[in-house]
């Protein structure tokens, strides 16, 4: 026990002043920290788990613009908003795959310029939003690469920015492409399905202009203005347009206008037809089985009463 001393004064008890002073000492700090969340770092939205999907739907307006992104995974699906800035200079990106020499020099015969946006899964299903952005005068063409070996692919290409063009490459061996494009899209989309069907949804219907079309083949075109190229933009020769190529070897092909157009997809014969007849022919044996039960238990019910 600490016993003070008699000729030591005693502290004075805070005034109102002295509250009052405090209370704005406090008003004047920052708020308590609050770590990021792990969704969405890097300006995008990737998520490997669609358990830890975030309860805000986060718009294209939410995300910052990047560049040179790459997502590649073997069995985990790909699903994520992005804004594609083709200005923005390059920098390293952590633990990206590396590509065999064979797919570098075939990249390479490909296209002129690297791509700005690569997404490839080999099992499973990609589901993007993206949108292109810049911040100067010049005209720019972002290259957007999208390719599923066993799954859908679904792009919703919300917004062009005016000088901003997008070339984009969608590819899915075994599965449906579904692709909604802005109203302000201008170029050409080609579109190739070697056992499935293509799809034109109502809006972009009545907007489009059919170059050519087949059973398992079509270009159309988008655009006011009888000067709509249907070749893929050269920027090189100060071409500057839209551009999408679409092909599947056994699966659907869906086209149709942001925002405007759903597409719900056809359960097919067996979902459709064969699965309630499964059904049906389940709950009928269920209930017989629980009448037989409900008899079993009355017969040995009466032999034990006599």
């Amino acid at each position: 026990m600490i016993i003070p001393d008699k000729d030591q004064p005693l502290p004075a008890l805070p005034t109102a002043a002295d509250e009052k002073r405090t209370l704005a000492e406090n008003e004047q700090l920052p708020p308590p920290y609050a770590p990021p969340t792990r969704a969405f770092e890097g300006g995008s939205s990737t998520l490997s788990d669609p358990a830890q999907a975030p309860a805000r739907t986060y718009s294209i307006a939410d995300v910052a613009a990047s560049n040179f992104i790459c997502v590649h995974t073997r069995h985990s699906p790909i699903y994520g908003t992005y804004k594609i800035n083709p200005e923005l200079p390059e920098h390293t990106i952590p633990n990206q795959p590396r590509l065999s020499p064979k797919e570098l020099r075939r990249r390479a015969k490909s296209r002129e310029a690297p791509l700005n946006a690569s997404f490839e899964c080999r099992h499973g299903n990609i589901d993007l939003k993206l949108s292109t952005d810049g911040t100067s005068a010049n005209k720019c063409l972002s290259y957007v690469e999208v390719s599923a070996r066993h799954g859908d692919v679904n792009v919703d290409v919300h917004a062009i920015r005016p000088g901003k063009n997008i070339n984009l490459v969608c590819y899915s061996r075994k599965g449906t492409i579904v692709l909604f494009v802005p109203r302000n899209f201008f170029g050409a989309i080609q579109l190739y399905t070697k056992k499935g069907r293509i799809h034109f949804l109502p809006t972009l219907s009545t907007m489009m202009r059919v170059a050519k079309q087949y059973d398992r083949e079509a270009l159309i075109l988008l655009g006011d203005g009888d000067n709509v190229p249907t070749t893929p933009p050269n920027p090189a020769a100060g071409h500057f347009a839209d551009f999408v190529n679409m092909t599947s070897r056994r699966g659907d092909l869906v086209v149709g206008i942001s925002g405007e157009d759903i597409w719900e997809k056809d359960p097919g014969f067996w979902k459709r037809y064969v699965v309630p007849i499964l059904k049906t022919a389940e709950e009928k044996w269920r209930e017989r089985e629980a009448l037989k039960r409900e008899r079993g238990s009355l017969g040995a019910l009466v032999r034990t009463v006599r």
